[in-house]
């Protein structure tokens, strides 16, 4: 150490504040596992309706 300040936060008392698991981060296979799914009921719903109006 060189013997300057240095400015320093103490996070405990926030830490022991903040709500667990209010938003967790969700997890990215998951999250992409949950928009394929959607964007392939998107298609087959996109085909049905395009059936139904060429018909």
């Amino acid at each position: 150490m060189d013997g300057t300040k240095r400015f320093c936060i103490d996070f405990l008392n926030l830490n022991t504040e903040t709500i667990k698991e209010e938003y967790p981060i969700p997890i990215v296979e998951e999250t992409k596992d949950y928009l394929s799914l959607r964007n392939l009921i998107c298609l087959v719903i996109n085909q049905e309706v395009e059936e139904h109006f060429n018909k």
